[in-house]
């Protein structure tokens, strides 16, 4: 089972959205980012989290953020996966 740090790693690589998962504690081990397909480019922001992320993070008690390629957390819900994953070239 992957660190936090892991599951991070595994949506960037697969998605290509940069998330920071909030935890308190120490060892939490999450289950591997299982998805083989990455979301549509027209997916927004908000039920990609909804769908893909909190699934996971809400049965761990854990919460997170998202930053896009400027350094900005706080991506707005309605920001299509598109243009989030073209703040990271730029």
């Amino acid at each position: 089972m992957p660190s936090i740090y892991d599951f991070e790693r595994q949506v960037f690589e697969k998605e290509g959205v940069r998330i920071v998962i909030r935890s308190n504690g120490h060892g939490i081990d999450l289950p591997d980012y299982g998805y083989q397909r990455q979301a549509s480019d027209s997916t927004r922001l908000s039920d990609f989290l909804a769908n893909r992320i909190d699934t996971v993070l809400n049965e761990h008690d854990l919460s997170c953020s998202v930053v896009s390629g400027d350094g900005n957390a706080s991506v707005h819900g309605n920001t299509k996966l598109e243009r989030l994953r073209d703040s990271y070239d730029k």
